[in-house]
This record gives structure tokens, sequence and C-alpha cells, in this order.
């Protein structure tokens, strides 16, 4: 989102402040809900990709259905006459799509590669 500000030429100001701190807020919090069902659910069978599919059918449809709710009510913000808004709903609308990204897509591959496999029975 940053990034966007540079490439766009815009200067920092308070309402991009104010979207990263909330965009950060959000995405770490949706991040926690998923890393801790994971960590409920893999002990069940301590199958990776299991406990990833039991997980995303859980809690990835609310995160997922909460950041829909939450980009149709800033996107229509964008529509306002002033400025600032209309930055603050882009801004606010690209975090979110950037943190569903990170939550449902980059954090499970990272789980399934990096979290450690070992065979049922063990540890």
């Amino acid at each position: 989102t940053a990034a966007t500000l540079v490439w766009l030429g815009m200067p920092l100001q308070m309402a991009s402040v104010i979207v990263f701190n909330i965009g950060i807020g959000m995405a770490v919090d949706n991040t926690i809900h998923l890393i801790t069902r994971f960590q409920r659910e893999l002990p069940i069978d301590r199958d990776v990709t299991a406990a990833l599919y039991r997980t995303g059918m859980s809690v990835g449809k609310a995160v997922l259905s909460t950041t829909v709710v939450l980009l149709a009510g800033f996107g229509s913000v964008g529509i306002s006459e002033i400025p600032v808004t209309r930055l603050f709903s882009m801004l606010a609308c690209m975090m979110l799509a950037s943190a569903l990204i990170g939550d449902l897509i980059i954090l499970p591959a990272m789980l399934a590669v990096f979290v450690k496999r070992e065979p049922p029975g063990i540890g």
C-alpha cells in the first residue's frame, strides 16, 4: 500500500497513516485467528494438509466474509468528493485485499512448507 502511494506520487497524509495502522491491525487479527485454529486442528491427526483444509473451511470462511463486508463498506466511500476520504477508501481496500491474499494464500502455503511433518503417534 505504501508502494502504491510512492508509485502514484502521492505524499504521506494523515489518512494513509491511519489506514496503515488499521490494516496492520486487521491483518494481524485474521492471521492470529487462522494460526490459532491451525494449531488446534493439527494435533487431531498430525496431517498438515488436512489441518489446513479444516482451518480454511472454518476460520477461512469467516476471514473471507468479514473482509468482503469491509471492502464493500470502504469501497462505497470511494465515490466521495472529498479527496482525503477517497484516498482513505482506496488505501483501505488495497490493504484489506493484500491482507486477505496473505492470510488465505501465502500463510497456508508457508505453513504447508515450514510446519514439521511427523508420522501419526510420534511427538
